[in-house]
């Protein structure tokens, strides 16, 4: 759990009820442990040998209960396995070919995959059935997914990534899809505005569709709230931050049904 109070997630996961909250604890701690097995200053080769790894660990959690927080988690909320596979697909594909001004298409597909297929873990986990709620999960995720990309170009430049689409560069008129390129680019700004507006669109669409579900979306409202906060803060800030209160204030707001 020491790892999930960073999270801007963390009140909207701690007031949930205990069943529940431990299910999202588990399945937050493992999209972090593939995430950091991806992201680390180790050869390409290494880390995709940690994601294969822990493609078998899942083969053991879906085989056999181990005891552990994510084996209880999928099997209390009958968790899809396409969903953990998706995430480690996007994963997988990023450090085989990292994205460098993908187009529209690829890197919705790279949001719903590392973005909305947790979300889809999480909607289960809530107990929200609603048809409604897939939707939501992936417009949070997409919008969210951004946020990142848009708060991290300069960290990703310096990793030899560019997820900003090819769309928004040809829009600020920039041709170049050199990572380092885009970044010096005096109208990098008017791309990342084309993005941001992108993300405000999903954000936007993410609130219709919870306006849809029933009560038991609250937490991903909330979470849903907390990135916004977030992501409004952008132009201002290049790492915005919420303190605690501020995010407990957001969380509480949506548990207590204040924020509809």
């Amino acid at each position: 759990m020491s790892g999930a109070r960073k999270s801007s997630f963390y009140w909207a996961m701690r007031l949930m009820p205990r069943a529940k909250r431990s299910a999202m604890f588990a399945v937050y701690g493992w999209c972090r442990l593939v995430d950091d097995i991806a992201d680390a200053d180790l050869p390409a080769d290494e880390r995709r040998s940690g994601l294969e790894a822990a493609r078998r660990d899942l083969d053991r959690k879906f085989a056999a209960n181990d005891g552990s927080g994510l084996a209880r988690a999928i099997r209390d909320h009958r968790l899809d396995r396409a969903w953990f596979d998706m995430v480690l697909d996007g994963l997988d594909t990023d450090i085989a070919a990292p994205l460098a001004a993908p187009d529209m298409t690829d890197l919705d597909l790279y949001c719903h995959r590392v973005a909305g297929a947790p979300g889809r873990m999480a909607i289960a986990i809530f107990g929200c059935t609603e048809p409604e709620a897939a939707d939501f999960a992936f417009a949070a995720g997409t919008a969210l997914q951004l946020t990142n990309i848009l708060r991290d170009v300069r960290e990703d430049a310096e990793r030899g990534r560019l997820y900003l689409p090819r769309e928004a560069l040809a829009a600020a008129g920039i041709a170049a899809d050199d990572p380092s390129a885009v970044l010096a680019d005096p109208r990098l700004a008017v791309a990342k505005t084309w993005l941001s507006d992108r993300a405000r669109h999903h954000y936007d669409a993410a609130e219709v569709l919870a306006k849809r579900c029933d009560r038991s979306l609250w937490p991903g409202l909330a979470m849903l709230r907390l990135y916004r906060r977030l992501f409004d803060r952008l132009p201002r800030e290049e790492r915005p931050r919420l303190g605690t209160l501020e995010a407990l204030g957001i969380a509480l707001a949506c548990r207590l049904g204040l924020a509809r």
